[in-house]
């Protein structure tokens, strides 16, 4: 049996590339979970149904436990987007790692030029970075809605 070896420029080549898949597969990513809180957000109002469904001391309690049940949902699936994200930038950043290696044993300056030029005027960190707040903020947003339904439920 022979082995083959992967030349490096045909690393350098699969780099680029799967850096550009990683980055939309970045953007279905955040598509698939802003679709989701949207749903959440959606079935929000049937939660009168709800309320209309029980006597009027239970009105209450139906309220915080179905923002409960919806926000447990909510934080979970922040948790997974903000995974998957982190995820994803720490591949795209390995693979920028394996291009900047390259160029520089070949002496090769597309993308060590682009960063230097990027850095020097001064240009924001990755998009991936800043998407990372989004998720961030709906565990903040879904966990302060959970604290706030079970600590009424329990003074009451």
């Amino acid at each position: 049996m022979t082995s083959k070896i992967v030349s490096e420029e045909k690393i350098y080549t699969l780099a680029l590339e799967e850096k550009k898949h990683h980055e939309q597969r970045r953007d279905d990513i955040n598509g698939h979970y802003i679709s989701l809180f949207a749903a959440i957000i959606a079935v929000t109002p049937f939660i009168n149904n709800l309320v209309d469904a029980v006597p009027g001391r239970y009105e209450g309690l139906v309220i915080r436990m179905s923002l409960t049940v919806l926000s447990l949902i909510g934080l979970v699936l922040s948790i997974i987007w903000s995974a998957n994200l982190k995820r994803v930038l720490f591949h795209i950043e390995y693979l920028d790692k394996v291009v900047i290696d390259l160029e520089k044993k070949y002496d090769i300056s597309f993308k060590v030029d682009l960063f230097n030029q990027l850095d020097k005027k001064g240009a924001p960190d990755r998009i991936t970075k800043y998407q990372l707040i989004m998720p961030r903020m709906f565990i903040i947003i879904f966990s302060s809605i959970i604290i706030y339904s079970i600590t009424w439920v329990f003074i009451k």
